[in-house]
């Protein structure tokens, strides 16, 4: 046998796991405990932020205007763009990797803790650039808070329970999208959700998804004086969402502690 055949690669032998700049790991055979990190989801999300106040203040600078009725409704579109990245793209992205069976909790909250500052640090300084009250702000921050725990605790499941197949990624990608889009066009097609103008009287069947809860909250009111305004029945709702969503929470987390890896 030639020393050329001898040295030849097999083509059935596994490939070695590299980086973008062609380094294998040390210490471990892949770098599957990298792509688990939370900071690839972190530039992620900054750059999906940045292209979400892009894309929301392309009308306003189109228009040639900067005034408040001009920007508002591009901060409340700016607002769901937000709210679609953290209950669709993060569980959809997540779930586009393997699951993490062994501490799916921890994985879930680091994820989170990258996801809710730089929302917070885009969402309240609107108080002064659209003069949306304290209140309705603070409304917006906590159904973004609870639609998170929503699909942190429905990623959980998929963490334990899921192969990593198709099957699971499949049934997670639908209940994000059917929540999101789903429900609302089911509420519409019902009549229940009411596409006008919005009157004295709050419209709470809008805040039973996510995208338009809180286009609900900061929707303009002008008759109550405020740029924006929340009700009662508004935080009734949140405070029923609120009741839902850590009962869904504590299950999901008493169900899905992790699971030994072999």
């Amino acid at each position: 046998m030639s020393s050329r055949e001898h040295h030849r690669p097999d083509p059935e032998a596994p490939q070695p796991d590299l980086d973008l700049f062609g380094r294998a790991p040390t210490g471990h055979r892949d770098w599957a405990h990298r792509r688990r990190e939370p900071r690839g989801l972190a530039l992620l999300w900054t750059v999906y932020l940045m292209l979400a106040t892009v894309v929301s203040l392309l009308p306003m600078v189109w228009a040639g205007q900067l005034s408040g009725s001009v920007y508002r409704p591009a901060a409340r579109t700016m607002m769901v763009l937000v709210m679609f990245g953290v209950v669709v793209l993060w569980p959809v992205w997540r779930a586009s990797q393997e699951p993490q069976h062994r501490a799916p909790i921890l994985d879930v909250l680091r994820d989170a803790a990258v996801l809710v500052v730089p929302a917070f640090v885009l969402l309240w300084p609107q108080v002064l650039l659209t003069g949306w009250p304290i209140g309705v702000v603070s409304a917006a921050s906590v159904l973004l808070v609870l639609w998170m725990i929503g699909a942190g605790s429905a990623l959980l499941w998929w963490h334990r329970f899921a192969e990593g197949d198709w099957k699971g990624r499949a049934a997670l990608a639908g209940v994000c999208v059917l929540v999101s889009g789903g429900l609302p066009l089911a509420l519409l097609a019902s009549g229940v959700l009411e596409l006008g103008a919005p009157n004295e009287r709050p419209s709470t069947a809008w805040m039973w998804s996510p995208l338009t809860a809180v286009w609900e909250v900061l929707r303009d009111r002008p008759w109550s004086g405020a740029p924006a305004s929340v009700s009662r029945a508004h935080w009734a709702a949140i405070l029923v969402q609120s009741l839902l969503t850590g009962a869904f929470a504590v299950v999901s987390a008493a169900c899905c502690r992790g699971r030994a890896v072999g």
